[in-house]
């Protein structure tokens, strides 16, 4: 991606969350997911949850904006299933593990079951998993899961910074709360 497109979408991506803006876009590279991701850390004024398959892969290792952003959350709440490995060498790792020995009450990672991903998958018609990023009650960064084998994520993801309607969000979150408050669901996650 060239430097100045990157640029632009990032300077749209500032505008859409400070002014709060009902929008569905599409966000199709790393880059751009680094963008979203990094702003719904940032402008999201009180809880961000987080479902992915192991949090240390491109975004998080390739990006440091994005480790910034974990460590200026401020006095947000934090809350992270991880469906797969959890890798110690990766710089996510450290910086979440301070965090939740830091502030144990508002950063909280848990390790999801079987069971939470079936949770996920019956929202969606065709029973495919989604990994997604969400920001207080409005926004949300969503990805499908192309190849449950792989667990290819798709290229492409809808985002949005003010899901009016909580058509989508609405019900991301209520599977992730319903998910994260049961053992049966996600199982606490040790950072030693």
């Amino acid at each position: 991606m060239a430097y100045e497109e990157l640029i632009t979408y990032k300077e749209l991506i500032i505008y859409l969350a400070e002014n709060e803006k009902d929008f569905i876009f599409e966000n199709d590279s790393l880059e751009k997911a680094s963008a979203v991701t990094e702003a719904i850390l940032r402008y999201s004024k009180s809880e961000i949850r987080i479902f992915d398959k192991h949090l240390n892969g491109d975004i998080t290792e390739d990006f440091p904006t994005i480790l910034e952003a974990f460590k200026r959350l401020g006095n947000k709440t934090l809350k992270v299933i991880i469906e797969g490995k959890f890798e110690k060498d990766k710089k996510i790792y450290g910086i979440l593990g301070d965090l939740s020995a830091k502030y144990p009450d508002k950063v909280i990672v848990k390790r999801g079951t079987v069971a939470f991903e079936n949770l996920v998958r019956e929202i969606f018609k065709d029973n495919s998993l989604a990994y997604f990023t969400l920001g207080d009650s409005k926004s949300y960064r969503l990805e499908i899961v192309n190849n449950i084998e792989s667990c290819e994520v798709a290229k492409e993801a809808e985002c949005n910074f003010n899901d009016k309607d909580s058509s989508v969000v609405g019900k991301l979150i209520k599977v992730f709360d319903e998910g994260f408050g049961s053992e049966k669901y996600c199982k606490p996650f040790a950072f030693k």
